[in-house]
């Protein structure tokens, strides 16, 4: 029973209901008194604003202007000024001076003119000083619903990041205008309040039949509630002052602080909490009108009837009857088989199941779905208090999140403390201090799964979920043995196993996992004069995990081997930051200013692991320890360091506040290069040209304004640790232990990747910033990729690590903002942008013709070829005659070509998300959706799925009804073609009713075998066998066809909130509250790819990306949250 179960969960819900139903209802009492008045008016329009916040600063009094703009307040004694508040215009304070009437004109809002964003090393700067494009995703987009992680937050919310995960939850892969290395990550650095972390990937590392437990990556604990915001660096010269660490761009991410609180008298209390439900989204198309088995059966012998299996008809005659000799004596079995080609469901037969009970054969349709445990459900809540005065702000937060996902067994909790304090030590000193503490456990993440095309749609899941276990507690496929189960027909024992394996492995098995996570840094500034800015500042990225695998005892080990199993394993991640910087702004003439900047910055990463488990099974039942292992327990120790040292400087010029010239060079010193090469240079140059100012286009014309930007920078990036040194493996011979140099050459002369970048841009926004656009082109060359050249075997060695190789990218980017309404109280705000990245090998080491990422079962790959596309699929793939038709073998079935060709590329066309945003007096109703147009999938669960006949896609052709061609098999086993369903077959011989002749065309060839021409296919085979034989594992299976275009339209988050006015507050301590409901994940508006959710990757790595191997079905959620400030 879990927590989502319990009536702590019930009254958690009841609470949130009830606060919701007091803030719609029980406050609406309170009236505001008048002693000040007035109407409040648009600067622009001199419209009345209905809606706008009046309050008495430091208190819970307000009121609200009327739909004339009209309102009237009592001021109590003492009080000095009013402020007015409204979405989408500025705040404004007011002095009352003695007045009782008081006019007030607001300014709208210009989001693009003044924007303050992030740059690298944590620099705010004004937007339009920046030569490069970057994006900046605020807290209100971050948090509005509880996200899974803080990554599923930012789809589609970014020109040029894409993001791919998985319906478990687990991990997902990031990158910034494609990948950037063929070998190497791809993944962005991310940096936390100027803290860098090692994001590194747990996801799903291979694409074999494996079933790996995907634990996610560290970013993925950070709590949403804390962020204040995130910053995307895209380019080389946006990143080049983090040196190597930035070569795949960064995301910054700010935490929250007590500014929030600067305009309270005395401390701000939040509190939020939020409860959600999760579903499953049951996308496949499943076809539940045909059973088990093959070419419409399950069974042929002897011991058959009608293609059903029989068997003995109650458990004292199991082994004292032969069906085969005494057919009358038996009755049907339940078919268990894979292939769904049998019987149709349309019988009235009952059969045997495997626990001796007679039950209809008929089709279960959502027993694949019924297998996870609906609704999931999550719990948030966050508490947090925050201050400001003039010598000290700070804020301080608790929060604590619990998951119980739909896959069973399944539970995530996490709890985060998190403190951000400045603190002004003198007039020109002060200090910063950030912290975030997570701690987590995660329970039974699932695994990969590949049998939503095995079951049987016959299949119950009820009587597998309740007799996965005997009554002694063992696996029940062991119950035949152990004869504690009454009742074993045998027949497709596999597939049950496979059902009740699930519930074994979640329920018995314990996978564990406990993380102890701390990002945090103390920074100094010190001002000794007006234009000097020193600062000094050390962080930590640390992370500990303490992992648990128990496998309890699956049979009595008297009867067998002793089996069972127990495994830890404890690692530390630590990643040490010390980064000083001085800061100079001069006035050089009455026109030109500069500020210029010199540091350094040293960075330590270790890291150490510790793992031991059992060897041979457990020797006592129930004992979980490695002492208790059968033979000697294995086990094993490692740990890794690598340094990076690093200088930088830069100058930024400005003239006349319109043109603004920049420059940044940084030298970085990795130990994961050779010393004669670990020192390698980044520089970067930009220029911003506000021509609206410097033109004066902004008087007279709609421009409010304008901005060119142009920028060229380089960036490196260095090897894999260790991948520049020699290795040694060790080995035994004669008893001796022995060790050697590793199958790869160490390379003599590596070099640092280098990715040059030049981009140019511009930003407009006209109709006082009602419509605004932000237009990016990038080229991008990744030079000296870093590659393994294969090497002959007579060469004593596997391979040879060299420099090698040009990966190009180049792209566009566009972001269109609009506020079409913005008049009186209604407010309506729209955000679209696009992204198009085109990457191309243009040149691999001498002798290298391709890399090849990823592969399934030798048939499909995704490979890097010489002037070829990155990400491009190759395949075996139907033959085709000269004028483009698929070639019939003379079987009657497609003909398989003989080597790979192209047939896709994962990387789509184009990426982007479309947000809005309408607001009402306190209402605001907003919805946000992204797209994937182009790119293609390489997607085994359609392969395997159109294999097993479990689509709906297979039903036609399976009889006379579903459009069946007759034929008949001849002597000689032949299929041969009848004129019409009556015809009758020669020698009596069975009619059949599934057949199909393939489009396409068969070769006619002359007595030397030759191709001399093509004729129209006329041989009809049997449906089932053509499924059976182009969608085959291997063989004749053409894994061209589980290529699927992966273009989709996802309406992704939509949220209802409303906000009370503050007016309504009066004579309670709350002085703000908030209800949101909100939708995630709620639906494909289109797709292209049927049957499974296009985002599912299996990978976190983007060179894997494009591969769906049977991944869990995708969810939807929806939640309500009540946010309280006092």
């Amino acid at each position: 029973m879990g927590w989502k179960d319990t009536s702590s969960f019930r009254t958690l819900l009841s609470i949130t209901a009830l606060a919701t139903l007091i803030f719609a209802l029980g406050v609406g009492e309170a009236l505001a008194q008048q002693d000040v008045s007035g109407v409040v008016t648009d600067a622009e329009t001199q419209e009345p604003l209905p809606g706008v916040n009046v309050v008495i600063p430091g208190t819970s009094e307000g009121a609200v202007t009327t739909s004339a703009g009209r309102f009237e307040i009592e001021v109590p004694p003492g009080t000095s000024e009013l402020q007015f508040s409204f979405v989408g215009y500025q705040d404004k304070t007011v002095e009352i001076d003695g007045r009782s009437t008081i006019n007030v004109v607001l300014q709208p809002e210009v989001e693009e003119l003044d924007e303050v964003v992030v740059t690298a090393l944590g620099e705010e700067q004004n937007q339009r000083e920046l030569s490069y494009s970057t994006a900046k995703v605020e807290a209100g987009e971050i948090d509005q619903v509880n996200e899974k992680d803080f990554l599923s937050s930012l789809y589609g919310k970014a020109s040029g990041l894409q993001i791919s995960g998985n319906a478990s939850g687990g991990n997902s892969n990031l990158t910034i205008r494609g990948a950037k290395s063929l070998t190497g990550s791809s993944r962005p650095l991310i940096v936390v309040d100027g803290v860098p972390l090692r994001d590194s990937n747990s996801g799903y590392s291979t694409t074999t039949w494996r079933r790996q437990r995907d634990y996610g990556s560290p970013i993925q604990d950070l709590d949403p509630s804390t962020i204040k915001e995130v910053n995307v660096l895209k380019g080389a010269r946006a990143a080049a002052l983090y040196g190597a660490e930035a070569a795949n761009g960064v995301i910054l991410i700010t935490t929250k602080d007590g500014s929030a609180a600067s305009d309270q008298d005395g401390p701000q209390v939040t509190f939020t909490s939020e409860a959600d439900f999760t579903r499953i989204n049951k996308t496949y198309n499943f076809q539940n009108q045909f059973g088990s088995g093959y070419d419409g059966l399950v069974y042929s012998g002897a011991d058959a009837e009608d293609g059903f299996p029989l068997v003995a008809p109650s458990e004292d005659m199991v082994g004292d009857i032969d069906c085969a000799e005494t057919p009358s004596q038996c009755v049907k079995g339940q078919p268990q088989m894979s292939g769904s080609w049998g019987p149709a469901y349309d019988s009235q037969d009952e059969v045997m199941w495997w626990d001796g009970q007679m039950r209809p054969y008929e089709a279960v349709p959502n027993n694949y779905y019924n297998m996870f445990d609906t609704p999931g459900a999550s719990l948030a809540h966050t508490f947090a208090i925050s201050n400001a005065t003039e010598t000290i702000d700070y804020r301080l937060s608790y929060s604590r999140r619990d998951r119980e996902r739909i896959t069973h067994g399944h539970q995530n909790a996490s709890h985060n403390i998190s403190l951000s304090t400045k603190i002004d030590l003198s007039s020109s000193l002060s200090a910063n201090v950030t912290a975030n503490y997570i701690k987590r456990k995660q329970v039974n993440p699932p695994r990969r799964k590949y049998n939503a095309f095995t079951w049987p749609r016959s299949l119950k899941t009820s009587l597998h979920k309740e007799n996965y276990e005997t009554e002694n507690g063992y696996y029940f496929g062991w119950a035949r043995q152990q004869g504690e189960f009454p009742y074993w027909n045998g027949a497709g024992q596999n597939r049950r196993g496979i059902m009740r394996a699930y519930y074994w492995w979640n329920d018995k098995n314990r996978n564990e996992r406990n993380k102890d996570h701390l990002i945090g840094n103390v920074n100094l500034r010190w001002n000794p004069a007006s234009w000097v800015n020193l600062e000094a500042k050390a962080g930590t990225d640390f992370v500990y995990a303490d992992q648990l695998s128990i496998r309890p005892v699956r049979r009595p080990p008297e009867q067998t081997n002793p089996n069972g199993r127990y495994r830890r394993n404890q690692s530390i991640t630590r990643n040490n930051y010390l980064e000083a910087q001085a800061r100079f702004n001069h006035q050089l003439t009455d026109d030109v200013s500069a500020e210029t900047m010199v540091g350094g910055a040293l960075q330590r990463q270790f890291d150490l692991f510790n793992g031991a488990g059992t060897d041979g099974g457990l020797v006592r039942e129930g004992w979980y320890s490695v002492n208790n292992s059968d033979k000697e327990p294995n086990g094993g120790t490692s740990r890794g360091y690598e340094s990076t040292d690093g200088v930088f400087g830069s100058i930024r010029l400005n003239y006349r506040d319109y043109l603004y010239l920049d420059a940044t060079g940084r030298n970085d010193w990795s130990s994961t290069l050779p010393p004669e090469n670990n020192s390698y240079f980044y520089p970067s140059v930009g220029v911003s040209f506000i021509f609206s100012d410097a033109l004066d286009l902004s008087q007279g014309t709609p421009l409010t304004y304008g901005k060119l930007r142009a920028n060229y920078g380089i960036v490196g990036r260095g090897a894999a640790r260790y991948q520049a040194n020699a290795s040694y493996r060790f080995g035994s011979f004669d008893g001796t232990t022995t060790n050697g140099f590793g199958g790869t050459v160490p390379p003599k002369d590596l070099q640092p990747e280098q990715q040059k970048t030049f981009e140019i841009g511009l930003n407009t926004a006209v109709f006082s910033d009602r419509l605004r656009l932000d237009f990016t082109y990038y080229n991008e060359r990744n030079v000296d990729q870093i590659v393994d050249l294969d090497l002959a075997s007579s060469s004593g060695a596997n391979s040879a690590t060299v420099n090698n190789g040009i990966l190009v990218n180049q792209g566009m980017e566009l972001t269109l903002g609009a506020t079409p309404i913005q008049t009186g109280d209604l407010r309506w705000t729209s955000t679209l942008n696009l992204a198009r990245n085109w990457s191309q090998i243009k040149e691999l080491a001498t002798g290298l013709e391709k890399i090849t990422h990823a592969g399934i079962d030798a048939q499909v790959r995704i490979e890097s070829r010489v002037d070829g596309e990155f990400g491009a699929i190759y395949a075996f793939d139907h033959e085709y005659s000269p004028s483009g038709k698929r070639i019939v073998d003379g079987a009657g079935y497609y003909a398989k070509s003989d080597s790979m060709t192209k047939v896709g590329n994962s990387q789509p066309d184009l990426t982007g998300g479309f947000r809005n945003s309408v607001s009402y007096k306190g209402f605001t109703l907003s919805a946000n959706m992204d797209f994937n147009i182009g790119g293609d999938l390489i997607s085994m669960t359609n392969y395997w799925g159109k294999y097993t006949g479990k689509w709906k896609s297979t039903l036609s052709n399976r009889n006379e009804e579903l459009g069946g061609i007759p034929y008949y098999v001849d002597d000689d086993g032949n299929f041969v073609r009848l004129p019409s369903h009556d015809a009758d077959a020669p020698g009596d011989k069975e009619v059949r009713h599934n057949g199909i002749v393939l489009d396409g065309v068969k070769e006619i060839t002359n007595d030397q075998g030759e191709v001399v021409g093509y004729e129209e296919n006329d041989q009809v085979v049997p449906v089932s066998y053509y499924h059976l034989t182009n969608f085959a594992w291997r063989g004749q299976g053409i894994y061209a066809n589980a290529v699927k275009d992966n273009s989709y339209l996802k309406l992704r988050e939509v949220t209802l909130s409303y906000r009370l006015p503050q007016s309504l507050m009066s004579g309670i301590p709350v002085k703000n509250a908030s209800v949101t409901a909100y939708g995630r994940d709620l639906l494909y508006l289109w797709k292209a790819i049927p049957n499974i959710d296009p985002e599912m990757s299996i990978n976190s790595s983007s060179q894997l990306q494009g591969f769906e191997y049977m991944n869990w079905p995708s969810s939807r959620s929806f939640g309500l949250r009540v946010n309280l400030t006092f």
